[in-house]
């Protein structure tokens, strides 16, 4: 997996930096905001570590830039998502391998002002699911009835002979 880390502290960025390269990450690193933009929008990254009170600019306007230009994509594609599929994604892959509540969901992702005994949820998550399968992706949400979601790594079966 390849990382970018932006931080504007030297020793911050060093140990973090350090820390993933030992857990066999591949790290880029950034310690202004404009470098950070300009790296995140040339390459491809898994993940994004960022520091929100840079130099130069805050992390949240590097975030939401981010975010207007894309930043979903699987083995080169581009995977459209609306906001709502976004945000759901998002949130899952925080909490990958661990199961998700509707309620949290709905806390966490949905505003207050939608049913949460309906199923706009499960309807938000089966598209993000036939999104996520059509592009191929290495991952997948699997339904935990009556508990919620989990977003798993899908490893292929060995092939047989």
């Amino acid at each position: 997996m390849r990382i970018l880390v932006v931080d504007d502290d030297k020793a911050i960025l060093k140990l973090i930096t350090r820390v993933l390269r030992d857990e066999a990450y591949a790290v880029d690193t950034a310690s202004t905001g404009e470098e950070a933009r300009t790296l995140a929008l040339v390459n491809e990254y898994d993940g994004i570590i960022l520091d929100l009170q840079l130099g130069d600019r805050h992390g949240f306007e590097i975030l939401q830039e981010l975010r207007r230009n894309g930043r979903v994509t699987c083995n080169g594609e581009d995977v459209s998502l609306t906001s709502m599929e976004l945000r759901l994604l998002e949130h899952l892959m925080l909490r990958t391998g661990e199961t998700v509540s509707r309620s949290e969901l709905h806390d966490k992702v949905w505003d207050m002002h939608f049913d949460p005994s309906s199923n706009v949820i499960d309807a938000h998550v089966a598209r993000l699911r036939k999104k996520l399968q059509k592009s191929g992706a290495s991952a997948s949400i699997t339904t935990r009835r009556g508990i919620g979601f989990v977003l798993e790594s899908v490893t292929p079966s060995p092939a047989t002979t």
